[in-house]
């Protein structure tokens, strides 16, 4: 079994400047992927933004609703880095 290891703290905070997990209306349940990453991400203290909108599941309505709101933020300043980033690796299993 494969294990892939993540590190986070200073170096996850240096290299990612913005994080977007979305899914459809139709999507939001507690077995779906996406759902279980936020879920993840919030357990490791990792800021990320997390939206569920759009005309329901895979589709152009919901492609669009996420495009209009994450877009904008592609191109905002970048905030000043935390002095307490979360520290440890996660590790997931394949």
């Amino acid at each position: 079994m494969k294990k892939i290891v993540i590190l986070l703290g200073a170096f996850w905070c240096v290299k990612v400047d913005y994080l977007f997990v979305g899914l459809g209306t139709d999507e939001n349940q507690p077995t779906n992927r996406s759902v279980m990453f936020h879920q993840i991400l919030e357990k490791h203290g990792i800021v990320h933004d997390y939206y569920i909108g759009g005309d329901g599941g895979h589709d152009w309505g919901t492609w669009r609703a996420h495009l209009n709101y994450m877009l904008p933020k592609l191109w905002r300043a970048k905030p000043a880095a935390k002095s307490t980033a979360a520290s440890g690796a996660l590790k997931l299993e394949e």
